[in-house]
């Protein structure tokens, strides 16, 4: 997978893709997914006491506090009710195309029907939303494995965490310090401490950059 990268970067943060279930997620499971605070959390362990939840419906009507709106909101930032996300409204089903549509309008490359449907935490996992933009066809990718154990310490000692990942985000043809500052900067402008980067260049052996000097070549192949 890296030799296919010319560039990876690497959040300096721990993203995890992880769902905490109303069924069995502990109090502080619950109060970490945002729209959950203690007194919600709290009705949702004392409530499950009288039996599990069957669904999402089940849950909304048994939880007081715990809405279509909010649910919707929750499901997003992780919750899951017997391990399934809340399915969002149907979609409608797709028109067919008039032939006096405008000729700048035929003109897009739109996918056709049957729609590709991807599950919540795939979606996330690899593109970083719920509502992927499919013609960008970057995506991520879980590089836990290669820094668990190593000798970059700050990625390793977030892995010691088991709810921890690390995620590379491949950017060919981004090969410079100059574009790397760049992520640097939007990634500190999002609230994160920064970005770590590898630099993969044709005719070189293994990765370049400070990250790949502490994993090692055996690591970077």
């Amino acid at each position: 997978m890296f030799k296919r990268l010319l560039v990876a970067l690497l959040a300096f943060f721990a993203f995890s893709v992880f769902a905490a279930d109303a069924n069995n997620a502990s109090l502080a499971d619950l109060e970490a997914i945002k729209g959950i605070g203690p007194a919600i959390a709290g009705k949702i362990v004392d409530e499950r006491k009288n039996g599990a939840y069957k669904d999402w419906p089940d849950l909304i009507t048994r939880v007081k506090g715990i809405g279509n709106k909010n649910a919707v909101s929750m499901s997003t930032a992780g919750l899951t009710v017997n391990g399934a996300p809340m399915s969002g409204a149907p979609a409608a089903p797709a028109a067919q195309a008039k032939t006096t549509a405008p000729a700048a309008a035929s003109a897009k490359v739109v996918t056709p029907a049957p729609f590709p449907r991807i599950p919540f935490r795939e979606a996330v996992a690899k593109y970083g939303s719920d509502k992927p933009d499919l013609r960008n066809p970057i995506e991520m990718a879980d590089v836990s494995e290669h820094f668990r154990a190593s000798g970059f310490k700050v990625f390793s000692g977030i892995l010691e965490n088991p709810k921890a990942a690390v995620w590379a985000i491949p950017a060919p043809g981004g090969g410079s310090r100059a574009f790397c500052d760049r992520m640097n900067d939007w990634a500190k402008g999002e609230g994160q401490p920064g970005l770590a980067y590898i630099f993969w260049r044709e005719g070189e052996e293994g990765g370049a950059g400070p990250v790949a000097k502490n994993l090692g070549p055996e690591r970077t192949e």
